[in-house]
């Protein structure tokens, strides 16, 4: 397992409330992030693995304060251990094992135009929602595997213009 927390935009929706129980039963650690059009009722909420975000992730102010969780955790692994310790009421020790087995990839890599993509160019992030239901058509959660052309049309470059800006 290369990854041991995982962050699902759309976590309670459709393809989210799906692959969320199942990444869970893996032994990731899942932030489901989503508007919560349908609401929440399809996740397992008393799994202490997952962490429920309402949000919208054309919210760039929302997704920037994520992003900075993220950065502090990367660059004060000290103090985020003891606050997961206080959180989770873990031994120091424990909640500094824990932290080492979860990589963070920082949000300067993540809110890239090579990632997000611009309207002159799609970015990475299509390939991975492609490979997201390429992976539950095989567990048969989703009928078919739509093309990669659909999943970019999805999405809005204006909103990954704004979010890469930020």
């Amino acid at each position: 397992m290369r990854f041991k927390s995982v962050l699902v935009t759309g976590g309670a929706g459709y393809v989210g409330s799906l692959l969320v129980p199942q990444l869970l039963n893996l032994g990731y650690k899942v932030t489901a992030y989503d508007i919560m059009y349908f609401g929440d009722d399809f996740l397992p909420k008393g799994n202490p693995n997952l962490k429920i975000v309402n949000g919208d992730i054309r919210d760039a102010k929302k997704l920037a304060a994520e992003c900075k969780g993220i950065d502090f955790w990367i660059k004060n692994p000290g103090k985020t251990a003891e606050i997961v310790a206080k959180e989770l009421s873990l031994p120091l020790e424990d909640a500094t094992r824990m932290m080492k087995g979860t990589e963070m990839v920082p949000c300067s890599k993540q809110l890239t135009a090579q990632y997000l993509g611009t309207p002159e160019k799609k970015g990475q992030f299509a390939d991975t929602l492609l490979s997201t239901a390429d992976f539950l058509v095989a567990q048969k959660h989703l009928p078919k595997l739509l093309p990669k052309s659909d999943f970019e049309a999805f999405l809005k470059p204006e909103f990954m213009e704004k979010a890469i800006a930020q």
